[in-house]
């Protein structure tokens, strides 16, 4: 097994890690805030597209496949997002895929058919992936590499605490 002071990115062991609170608290309001609302927004939708399929005539089956259509999208254009993000630009790009994920909110709350519902699904993921890889890359470009980890795990957080009190909120 590899020595991990050996690995050319890690800290040499002397040197403490910066204080992380004077590094993340200028980010809380304008990164970390958006994110765990929107995670929170999202994962509040789940359990109705569920219903809303089913009410549309979709099979159980059906119906899970609409709540699964944003992480399909996300899995299927993870590397298109890094490259329509550098193009646009970091801060740009996080603003379209907020954008992009309202507007098919929108368009799957007046979905008259089950297709309609999977469509504006897809059209959510799109704008997941925008956010997510464009938020990701803006957390590695503003936060010094010793203070990246811990970083990434309260973005993680975000994420995952809007994931329960998501549902929570939805019913």
């Amino acid at each position: 097994m590899p020595d991990p002071s050996s690995c050319p990115d890690a800290p040499p062991d002397d040197d403490e890690p910066p204080a992380l609170w004077p590094i993340l608290r200028p980010l809380l309001l304008p990164y970390f805030a958006p994110g765990l609302l929107r995670a929170a927004g999202q994962m509040t939708l789940n359990p109705f597209v569920a219903l809303y399929a089913r009410e549309l005539g979709a099979t159980d089956s059906g119906a899970g496949a609409a709540v699964s259509m944003v992480s399909l999208a996300t899995f299927c254009l993870s590397p298109a997002a890094g490259l329509v993000s550098s193009r646009l630009g970091l801060r740009l790009a996080m603003g379209l895929g907020v954008c992009v994920n309202i507007c098919a909110a929108l368009v799957g709350a007046a979905a008259g058919s089950y297709d309609w519902l999977v469509a504006s699904r897809l059209l959510q993921g799109v704008g997941n992936v925008l956010f997510q890889i464009s938020r990701q890359t803006f957390l590695t470009a503003v936060v010094p590499k010793p203070a990246r980890g811990r970083a990434s795990a309260l973005q993680a957080f975000t994420l995952k605490a809007g994931g329960v009190v998501g549902p929570t909120i939805g019913g």
